[in-house]
Order: structure tokens, then sequence, then C-alpha cells
């Protein structure tokens, strides 16, 4: 993928968050400023991400569809433009609300068809790095949204910030005329649609963990509006600790960093036995094969790994490559031995 080709991506995806996170937390406050209660204006936060769900949907099917993206980005970032300037000029909670479906329905768009050009045109190799760089965004938009967002609309109005928003969003759209998009042939039509074999139960689990997180950070969201909007605090404060909140978060990364640790050590006892042991003549899955319950090797790896890793007298965030190894080379010098003191000679069975 060119520069111009991930420049634009992730200009795209900057603009989309710095004005999301910017009126997220005042969207509450704003629908309360209309006569909304807190319980309605919850429910209008539910709805503008609903929208922006039904918006990632339809960028998904007109993708699959015309396999075409910029053009379905282009017309949504402009019509987001108009829809968001009329946020800041609803005098009524029903006005607020269908603005604020269309600008979040467009942002969906423009978003999902932004991602889905990246998936489509990174190669296999350099996806990580495309797709680490667009999730740069979420916290730099935060900030760049959270700090300025709030100030703007104490200091001069909600008419005021959602025009320099509705402005600033314009150049989502541009970005999009970067967009490189070789021509794609139609989806050929198949008798047999719809009879392929899904996604697989591993799509489903990271789906339901996802939209946990998510359920419990909504919650979150809209419950620290609702407080300090009672304890007396102005629309900048609201957006200034959204916009500091992953800095907050930065304090769990000790948390994190031990919590990955202990877990390494099954990785590479993974890695080993699917990927190493063939290629030395060791059996794989040997406590399986042999219907045994537990598996001293693995045990004993991962007890040896943890505490040589925290005997080392370096940072916790560095201790999991070492370990990795201790716990990699251990779990097969073990279970060398193992399998060796149960006479097993891999010869006798190719299961």
């Amino acid at each position: 993928m060119s520069k111009r080709q991930i420049s634009s991506l992730f200009l795209c995806n900057l603009v989309l968050w710095t004005i999301g996170q910017g009126i997220a937390p005042l969207l509450t406050v704003q629908a309360a400023g209309l006569g909304a209660g807190q319980a309605l204006g919850g429910a209008c936060l539910a709805l503008s991400m609903l929208s922006m769900t039904a918006g990632n949907v339809s960028a998904g099917w007109l993708s699959g569809r015309f396999r075409r993206h910029r053009i379905p980005a282009l017309v949504a970032g402009l019509v987001a433009t108009p829809a968001l300037w009329l946020m800041g000029r609803a005098t009524t909670l029903w006005g607020l609300v269908m603005a604020m479906a269309v600008s979040f329905f467009c942002a969906g768009v423009v978003f999902a068809s932004n991602n889905i050009t990246a998936g489509l045109y990174a190669k296999g190799s350099e996806r990580g790095k495309v797709f680490g760089l667009l999730a740069l965004t979420l916290g730099l938009g935060t900030l760049l949204g959270g700090g300025l967002a709030g100030p703007i609309a104490g200091r001069w109005g909600y008419a005021s910030m959602y025009t320099i928003l509705a402005l600033f969003g314009l150049l989502a759209p541009l970005t999009g005329l970067l967009w490189e998009e070789p021509g794609m042939a139609p989806a050929p039509k198949t008798a047999a649609a719809g009879k392929g074999a899904g996604l697989g139960r591993g799509f489903y689990l990271l789906f339901a963990a996802s939209l946990g997180g998510a359920v419990a950070g909504f919650v979150f969201f809209v419950g620290r509006s609702f407080v300090m909007t009672d304890l007396g605090f102005d629309a900048g404060a609201l957006t200034t600790a959204a916009a500091m909140f992953p800095a907050l978060m930065m304090r769990l990364l000790d948390f994190v960093a031990i919590y990955g640790f202990i877990l390494m050590p099954m990785g590479a006892v993974i890695f080993t036995d699917f990927w190493i042991f063939p290629k030395l003549g060791l059996k794989q899955y040997f406590a399986e094969f042999r219907s045994i319950l537990f598996s001293w090797p693995a045990a004993l790896a991962w007890v040896l790994s943890l505490f040589i890793g925290f005997m080392l007298p370096i940072e916790i965030f560095f201790k999991g490559l070492p370990g990795w190894f201790v716990a990699s080379l251990s779990y097969l010098l073990l279970s060398y031995l193992w399998q060796n003191k149960k006479k097993y000679r891999l010869a006798e069975d190719n299961l």
C-alpha cells in the first residue's frame, strides 16, 4: 500500500474519531438542555451508536454489492456535514435526534468504507502496520476532540462547536479522493449463497467479548457525563475528562504487563508443541494421545519460566521475551524426557 493511501486512510479515521469523541460526551447534556431526562438522554446516545452500526452494515453491503468504497464514503461524508451543522441549530429534542441519527449513520458508512479499503488493499505483510496506524487514531482523536470541542462549546456555545466540527469533517470525504481504488468486477452470483461454512466459533467468541467490553464502556461513558453534570462541571470539563481517559488507563499498564507475563508460558508451550515437536520427532498433544489429564512438562515449564522471569533484574515489560524462551526450551527438554520415560516411539503410531 502506498504512503498516499495510508496517509489518506489515517487522516480520514482521525477526523471521524476527533468529531465523535468531541461531541459524544456532550450529547446527553445537550439532550438534557432540550428537556430530556437522564434515561432519555442515554437513549439518545444509544441511538447514535445504533445509527453508526447501521452505517457500518450498509457500507459492507454496498462494498459487497458494487465493489466500490470511495463513492459511498464521499457521498456519506458530504451528507454528514449539513447534518452535523443542524445538530448545533436544533431547538427541539426530536430535531437533535434526527440530525444526530443522520450524522452518525453517515459517519458509520465512511468509517466502514475506510477500514474495508485498508483491509482489501493492504498486503498481507503490511496489514499489521496499516491497522496499527489506524488504531492510533482513536487515542489521538480522543485527545483532539475532547480537548477542543468542550472548551469551544463552553465559550461560544453548541452552535459554534458544531459549525467548526462540520467544517473540519469535510476533510473526511476529501481524503477519500486520495484513495486508490483499482477496478473490481462485481461479485458473482452463486446458487449456493448462504451455504458457506460460516464465520466460525472463534469469530463469535471475539464478537461476544468485544460486545461485552463495549457495553461496559458505554455504561461508564454515559454515567460519567451524568455524574459530572450533577456535580456542576461544564462542557469543557466533560470533554477534557474524556480526553484524559487514555492517560488514566496508562496507570493499568503494570497490571496488564503482569497479566500477560503470567499467561506468556502457555503461548510458548502451544507454539513448541505445534511447530517444534514434529521437526524433532516428538509426538504432538502427547497428554491427550495417552489420555493423561495433567501435563507435567507444561506445568513445570510454566512455573520455571515465571520463577526465572521474576528473578531477572529488568522491568516487567521486558521479562516476557526471555521468559518465553525459557518456557519453550524447558517444555521441549521435559517433554523429551517424559515421552522417553513412557517408552513411546513416534513410528509406532501416526495419529
